[in-house]
């Protein structure tokens, strides 16, 4: 059975993800997206801090009321896209999706297992700030090829935060 290791935290305005992949069977395409954004008249903003990519999208609801969501990724994916739908979002006639996208394409090798994404959102126009779209200062793999296929990953943040992430036995140890 394919499978992912899920790991999140919450930062300012949303949650960051340090998911690992199980996969046994490659090739294999992989996404993860964000909410169905109402898409009326939304602004869509495009932001690179180096190897990190973000999409800002900047609109309103039905009703008015401001609001923006961002969807920044990191290591493990190979583009952040969007899709624009219609008829299937509650809150307005039009939506639009941001989301990730990955390939894996060896059957044998040892292709990054480490997906780190993040979703933050606000009620209001106000731009987020570079922090807040790129929290990550370093990511500190154990495994030699830097790829977190074993091992624990730790994830510096900007503000001083350390996350270490310990994927064995995580199965075992569900707390809440």
């Amino acid at each position: 059975m394919q499978a992912l290791n899920l790991a999140d935290f919450p930062v300012e305005y949303g949650i960051l993800r340090a998911d690992k992949l199980r996969l046994f069977s490659s090739p294999a395409t992989l996404t993860l997206g964000a909410y169905g954004f109402p898409d009326n008249q939304t602004e869509i903003i495009r932001r690179e801090n180096k190897t990190a990519k973000a999409v800002i999208l900047k609109g309103y609801d039905h009703t008015g009321r401001e609001k923006q969501l961002a969807m920044t990724i990191y290591d493990g994916w190979d583009s952040i896209e969007l899709l624009h739908s219609t008829g299937t979002n509650p809150d307005s006639e039009k939506s639009v999706i941001v989301y990730g996208r990955t390939v894996r394409h060896k059957q044998y090798g040892y292709e990054p297992f480490l997906l780190i994404s993040q979703v933050i959102t606000k009620e209001s126009l106000k731009d987020f700030t570079e922090e807040e779209l790129f929290p990550i200062d370093e990511v500190c793999y154990t495994d030699r090829e830097k790829h977190g296929g074993y091992g624990p990953v730790t994830i510096l943040l900007k503000n001083g935060d350390k996350k270490t992430v310990m994927y064995e036995g995580m199965e075992g140890n569900l707390q809440l």
